[in-house]
């Protein structure tokens, strides 16, 4: 696989923009999300929050990083993030 410059920016600026949004709408607005990519996330969001991790993998998650997505995302959402 190549590295692609333009791909590690926008990993970079999703990354620190989770980080300074303190709700969904707020991270929307910043990273640019369109309609789809916003209702993805929320479906995230609410697997996560249900342990759902089957809803996850139809969107095409692999089954091993249920761990690491739980995690993250659950922190996110212990931070008031999905409000």
């Amino acid at each position: 696989m190549r590295f692609s410059f333009a791909l590690a920016c926008h990993v970079y600026r999703v990354c620190l923009y989770l980080t300074v949004s303190e709700t969904i709408d707020d991270f929307r607005k910043k990273v640019g999300l369109d309609k789809q990519e916003l209702v993805n996330l929320r479906r995230v969001l609410k697997a996560v929050e249900q342990g759902n991790e089957k809803a996850l993998e139809r969107m095409g998650m692999p089954g091993r990083a249920w761990d690491e997505v739980s995690f993250f995302i659950g922190k996110l959402i212990k931070s008031g993030f999905d409000s």
